[in-house]
């Protein structure tokens, strides 16, 4: 009878688990207080999961978290918000320990894909700091039970060396990305394509332990002018004068500039070659027309073009070097405008341009 009543209490603690999911709060205010008392591990571990659900609809979390693009009004506060959801956070991260000591991986991966969800507004500057012991526990959770949930690692490693760069732990940080390049995971080819990646998530961690290797390691000489100008912007960014970070945006800026086509004059935009070649009308037509064509097509069979496994590693590579390139601008914007100092208005309108100038896509360049 015991057991009977303990498997009823898991399975309203489930339903329980999916009415907070879904937004039900009014269910999940009923169904709590039962399970939470329940003699089954089970369901009491599932309460505190509903609970931190609770927590995130009852401070305004879980609308931000429905949001696909949260955008902060000016002037709005959501310091009431965040502040749920941290604690919300950290409510979820207490039951990882019950949720290994049950053997259960169920309740494990339920628990860390919820600290991952709970998480997803905090990853910004002033509550960043709040997510790496989180991330941290959720990720020895993970490996503990030797979970298949391989993306979900490497999404945790990546942020949890975001974390250790803002406090300037590069070594730390380094680290971690290596043991995410290390994990392997299967994604579909569309995801392949629009990341450009075999490897989706190395898009981000690539770059990155690039990065810190380039400014921890002092043995470590820059490669290529973008390197060079990643060390001057890391220089820019710690300068605490105005003059010495507007020399040294300054000399990033040349680097950068040296490199890069001129910039259009304003309203003077260039046709594109597919569009001067669908304007153009054909030279033939009729027999001389064929007769061209005919002495033209031996021509191009004797041509043997480039593989294409070439010409799409070529164009890969150059497209990842335009994608650093704007990310280097952009860092000039960014640390230039956080001055807010009139004498560097005319660099960040430099940079701004050149970055206006570039063309990018919706899917591969939306981050």
């Amino acid at each position: 009878e015991a057991r009977g009543a303990a498997a009823e209490e898991e399975v309203l603690a489930e339903v329980g688990l999916q009415a907070a999911l879904n937004g039900f709060t009014y269910m999940v205010q009923d169904i709590d207080p039962v399970v939470a008392r329940s003699k089954s591990l089970k369901a009491r571990i599932l309460s505190e999961y509903m609970r931190a659900l609770l927590q995130a609809h009852g401070c305004g979390g879980a609308d931000i978290l429905n949001e696909r693009f949260y955008n902060h009004t000016p002037g709005e506060s959501n310091e009431a918000a965040m502040t749920g959801l941290v604690q919300a956070v950290r409510k979820v991260e207490k039951a990882v320990d019950s949720a290994r000591r049950s053997n259960d991986s169920m309740l494990v991966h339920t628990a860390c894909i919820l600290v991952w969800n709970l998480s997803l507004p905090l990853m910004q500057t002033e509550y960043r700091k709040h997510v790496r012991k989180p991330f941290a526990t959720a990720l020895a959770a993970l490996e503990s039970i030797g979970s298949n949930l391989h993306q979900l690692k490497v999404h945790l490693q990546l942020e949890i060396a975001n974390c250790d760069v803002s406090e300037e732990l590069l070594t730390k940080a380094s680290a971690k990305l290596q043991e995410a390049l290390q994990v392997d995971y299967v994604v579909s080819d569309e995801e392949k394509a629009a990341a450009g990646w075999e490897r989706p998530l190395d898009k981000f961690v690539v770059p990155m332990k690039d990065k810190c290797e380039l400014i921890s390691n002092i043995y470590v000489l820059p490669e290529n002018v973008e390197d060079e100008a990643t060390l001057v912007l890391e220089q820019a960014r710690d300068a605490n004068s105005v003059s010495l970070k507007l020399s040294l945006l300054e000399r990033a800026m040349r680097l950068l500039e040296a490199d890069e086509p001129p910039l259009p004059a304003p309203g003077n935009t260039p046709v594109p070659a597919s569009d001067k070649d669908e304007k153009e009308e054909p030279e033939a037509k009729g027999k001389k027309g064929a007769k061209k064509a005919a002495k033209a097509k031996p021509a191009e069979e004797e041509e043997k073009p480039p593989v294409a496994a070439e010409l799409d590693e070529a164009a890969l590579a150059q497209e990842r070097r335009a994608q650093k390139r704007a990310a280097l601008f952009a860092q000039v914007v960014v640390i230039g405008w956080g001055t807010k100092s009139a004498k560097l208005i005319d660099l960040v309108q430099r940079a701004s341009a050149y970055l206006l100038a570039k063309t990018f896509t919706k899917v591969s360049d939306r981050d």
